[in-house]
């Protein structure tokens, strides 16, 4: 699959125009410059063909600090790996002095490089491109990203450059993966560890992350989509709108993930706001894993099975309500327990995908509620009938975990406290760990009533 680069100075609208092509909105647009730092990547399809689009951060070549060239070798890698440039241009403002600098760092990497002349809203203006070639490329775009003008013909003249090989694909659905947390826990440095890479920008300074970036990696066989977010403040420091907006976009990750990897600073512990992002966790119905990392800064020798017991009784201590998730004591910089992690994530993903048979539910509630009958609701118990697994439709987002269905005789007879008791049985029987279990309880009336008592010969009493 060929790779096509979104480049060009701070605020030219590179981040809007990866949205437009991509008809969605996934890179993260601000009138502010420096809002997109990592690469973000989709995939753009026409008919059967299929690239990998990149946006990238404002490109300088004034590096005043570790950061700011920290940026500009995620832009010089995503450029390397391209096919095609997109070199974004502000066409209001005109040809501008970065732009050269531009155009001539390009032209020595050797590739094919469109010009892309944003803001131009209206036909007449199309002449504002004029100056622009003197930059000395050949293939000119006027467009408008913020009116959708123009991207049509980009897009069709994108993909009649790229050769013929680009038109066998074969998309793998993969395995959604939000990596989330405080600022500064360590959760990009966990997904280069990962990726064996530098892709994503680590930075001592809190919040390096903006956008919610997707990037594949392959384990085991398996192909997984990990999403690196934003650090998650509290909210009084998210005065400005921008920061409320990366707050959103990570929500939006949790919500669109299938499993969460929940990242706490192990020198720091877990925080009254890990106790908050936590609790976004257990209202997403998510299957999560629970990492402490830098743990290399409280121990000078990791020994990872007297710690993960230790990791796990304190978590859980201080996260009750994410009881069901594995906790994973480690070093994403020195890739202390990294192996566990690896192992937990494809047993994770295994257990979330699996499905119980009816019968064995069956046989799973008749045994319990025999054994440990419900309390008396007004001289009256809660009688099951039936239960089953909600199989999840292909292509379904609609379940985040194993769900299951209960047919009751009142719903109001159903405690809390037994259905907890409940889950803990079920759970004996059949783990799911790292998953939460969603329970749905409906009313069995009439003629349902008849034919899941007929099923069960008498139903489940």
């Amino acid at each position: 699959m060929k790779i096509v680069t979104i480049v060009g100075r701070p605020n030219v609208g590179k981040s809007l125009l990866f949205n437009r092509i991509c008809s969605k909105d996934i890179s993260l647009v601000y009138d502010s410059a420096g809002v997109t730092r990592d690469r973000i990547i989709s995939f753009v399809k026409k008919g059967q063909r299929e690239l990998m689009l990149i946006d990238t951060g404002g490109m300088s070549f004034d590096f005043h600090s570790p950061l700011d060239k920290s940026i500009h070798d995620q832009i010089n890698g995503a450029i390397n790996e391209a096919y095609i440039v997109l070199f974004v241009v502000d066409g209001r403002v005109g040809l501008h002095p970065l732009d050269k600098e531009i155009a001539k760092f390009l032209k020595e990497k050797n590739k094919f490089v469109f010009l892309v002349v944003n803001k131009i809203d209206q036909p007449e203006m199309e002449q504002f491109c004029a100056e622009f070639a003197q930059l000395g490329i050949e293939e000119i775009f006027p467009v408008s990203a913020a009116h959708n003008l123009g991207i049509q013909e980009l897009v069709e003249r994108i993909f009649s450059r790229l050769p013929e090989e680009s038109q066998k694909s074969n998309p793998t659905a993969a395995t959604r993966i939000a990596v989330i947390g405080q600022p500064n826990a360590g959760k990009s440095s966990l997904i280069n560890s990962l990726l064996g890479e530098n892709r994503l920008l680590v930075h001592e300074e809190p919040g390096t992350t903006h956008d919610a970036v997707d990037v594949d990696i392959e384990i085991a066989g398996s192909v997984f989509s990990l999403i690196d977010t934003a650090g998650l403040r509290k909210k009084n420091k998210q005065q400005k709108e921008f920061e409320r907006k990366v707050a959103g976009r990570t929500v939006h990750s949790i919500n669109r993930s299938h499993i969460v990897l929940f990242v706490i600073d192990a020198k720091k512990g877990v925080s009254f706001q890990d106790k908050k992002i936590g609790g976004l966790i257990q209202k997403a119905y998510k299957p999560c894993i629970i990492i402490l990392n830098k743990m290399d800064l409280l121990v000078d020798h990791f020994n990872a099975k007297e710690w993960n017991k230790k990791a796990t009784m304190y978590v859980q201590n201080e996260l009750p309500f994410l009881s069901y998730a594995p906790v994973i004591g480690m070093s994403a910089e020195k890739k202390w327990n990294f192996n566990q992690l690896l192992t937990t994530v494809r047993l994770v993903d295994q257990q979330r995908k699996k499905r119980i048979p009816t019968h064995q539910l069956v046989e799973f509630f008749q045994d319990s509620l025999n054994q440990f009958p419900p309390p008396l609701v007004q001289g009256k118990r809660l009688k099951i009938y039936y239960a089953t697994q909600v199989k999840e439709k292909e292509g379904s987002t609609t379940l985040p975990c194993p769900t299951f269905v209960l047919f009751v005789n009142n719903q109001k007879w159903i405690k809390e406290t037994y259905q907890k008791f409940l889950e803990r049985k079920f759970r004996q029987s059949f783990p799911f760990i790292g998953c939460p279990i969603l329970w749905k309880w409906k009313k069995a009336l009439g003629k349902e009533t008849r034919t899941v008592q007929g099923q069960l010969s008498g139903g489940i009493h």
